[in-house]
């Protein structure tokens, strides 16, 4: 019954808290019980999340609000950044509609065949 309840428990936490402040509080959950395995099991987590908030709350790295949850340069690069000459590609095939001097430019084409342009020209497309 003991552990149902802090099943429970883990599960509406998870709820409440964000990525830092989760691995802390199961991290002082597993010094509190002295068991890294069964708060992983009972809270349905990896023993390295806990190991990580372990270390974390060690090192005293605490979360405070408006800081990044996630280390810098995460996540998948832009094309730009890949492929320099994909803006200059993508303005070629661009026709401005109107005011020459407006910053709107429009196409009548669909993104597959603004794609297929790109592509052809020599650019990734992606």
């Amino acid at each position: 019954m003991m552990q149902a309840n802090r099943i429970e428990k883990y599960e509406q936490m998870r709820k409440m808290l964000n990525e830092k402040q989760w691995r802390h509080y199961l991290a002082l959950e597993a010094q509190e019980r002295g068991s890294v395995a069964q708060v992983a099991q009972e809270a349905n987590v990896s023993q390295n999340t806990i190991r990580r908030g372990l270390r974390e709350v060690e090192a005293g790295d605490h979360y405070s609000s408006g800081d990044r949850q996630r280390e810098e340069g995460g996540g998948r690069k832009k094309a730009v950044e890949k492929d320099a000459t994909l803006q200059v590609d993508l303005e070629s095939l661009l026709e401005p509609k109107g005011d020459p001097m407006s910053l709107l430019k429009w196409t009548s084409k669909s993104v597959a065949q603004r794609t297929a342009d790109v592509t052809t020209n020599g650019a990734s497309g992606r």
